[in-house]
């Protein structure tokens, strides 16, 4: 009997959650807020902003965090003070971040920048012909970079290019158009999302391929794996009134589900490497008085959450306390997630117990969970050697 009770004490421990940690991205040199933007794959780098009002122009700087201190890359000489990161290389030791060069006065413009950790941004120039850069479609996988630009002062359609350090930019096409937006890449760039003229559309690796809907709803594609096999995203009713977090298996859709008092708004924003989780934000209704309507209205809240199958949607702050980690921040959005030797580690921003807006990093030790007939043969087997033993002279 007392080895039946070590085979059960050892599954428990194989499937426990390992105490969880917390921090934030912190705030520095005067700056008044920061934002969190990427996450290296092991989880222990992050990039992000941190911001400041100026006179003229409000102060952005990109900067490097881990659990010591934050390293800011700086900005072009002789340029307004803006930096701003979009993404992180798998091994942390980069960023690329759009920064602006020149002044306003002086036909000054964004470009893309790269900045190795503990180095000053440099420049990587304007693409021929483009006047301005869609900061929102920005794309990173290890040192490949994907961003689309205007070009005509935005009179016409965007066009994605793809930046390597031995190619420079090269436009992206498809089959039907060369009006691409991309917006998320896999870490090995094998896996591409976006959109043509406002149409989901995945590659694969192969070939590309759009993304069925009905004829009166938008999906937009946030995030995906190596290959394109898993995607997420957000499906937006008609009237753009409410959206629903989505994870797509191929061409098989899976609708995430909402937050307990979730409301009417729900995206997904990335996935980890293998598909098996995902983290975005989330409306969860939030009942105030107002007092010249006489009545309580929902204001809706926003709240950062974490999707697995097995576990469903569940808010980053319940995961935590579930963990035995209890804050007093108001997690909003996650917008990174990785998984690395069994550690999951979700980034995201927030509101500080001081009131300001702030970056953090969440991680919980995440062991894998025998499936249900794991447990039966472990107790069959167990049995059957109590048997086995009683039967002996």
């Amino acid at each position: 009997m007392r080895f039946f009770f070590a085979i059960a004490l050892a599954a428990c421990a194989a499937t426990s959650i390992a105490q969880a940690h917390f921090r934030g991205i912190g705030i520095s040199n005067g700056f008044t807020s920061s934002q969190l933007v990427g996450l290296s794959l092991d989880g222990k780098i992050a990039v992000g902003n941190r911001f400041k009002d100026d006179a003229e122009y409000p102060v952005i700087e990109a900067f490097f965090s881990d659990a010591m201190d934050q390293r800011g890359t700086g900005w072009l000489a002789g340029s307004v003070l803006q930096s701003r990161a979009v993404g992180i290389s798998s091994n942390g030791k980069s960023m690329f971040a759009t920064v602006y060069e020149g002044t306003p006065g002086s036909g000054g413009h964004f470009v893309v920048g790269l900045a190795n950790d503990g180095g000053a941004i440099q420049s990587l120039g304007m693409i021929e012909g483009a006047d301005g850069l869609y900061g929102r479609a920005f794309a990173c996988a290890a040192q490949t970079l994907f961003v689309t630009a205007s070009h005509d002062g935005g009179n016409s359609p965007a066009t994605s290019y793809r930046w390597t350090p031995s190619t420079g930019y090269v436009e992206v096409t498809t089959p039907t158009s060369n009006h691409l937006e991309v917006s998320g890449t896999s870490r090995d760039a094998t896996g591409i999302v976006g959109a043509v003229d406002g149409v989901a559309i995945r590659y694969n690796g192969f070939n590309w391929a759009t993304i069925d809907a009905d004829e009166d709803e938008t999906v937009a594609l946030t995030a995906t794996t190596n290959n394109a096999h898993f995607m997420a995203g957000t499906k937006y009713a008609p009237d753009m009134s409410s959206s629903v977090a989505m994870r797509w298996t191929d061409d098989t859709p899976t609708i995430l589900g909402d937050l307990q008092g979730g409301g009417d708004f729900g995206s997904a924003l990335a996935m980890t490497e293998d598909g098996a989780f995902v983290v975005g934000t989330g409306t969860v209704s939030e009942w105030v008085y107002d007092e010249q309507l006489n009545d309580y209205i929902d204001i809706g809240r926003a709240s950062a959450w974490v999707w697995s199958e097995s576990m469903g949607m569940k808010s980053v702050t319940t995961l935590l306390e579930d963990n035995g980690l209890f804050l007093d921040w108001d997690l909003q959005t996650a917008t990174s997630v990785v998984m690395n030797n069994g550690v999951l580690t979700i980034g995201g921003n927030g509101v500080d117990g001081f009131g300001r807006s702030q970056g953090w990093v969440a991680s919980v030790g995440v062991q894998a969970v025998p499936e249900p007939g794991t447990w039966a043969a472990l107790g069959l087997g167990a049995l059957a050697l109590i048997r086995r033993r009683r039967t002996l002279p």
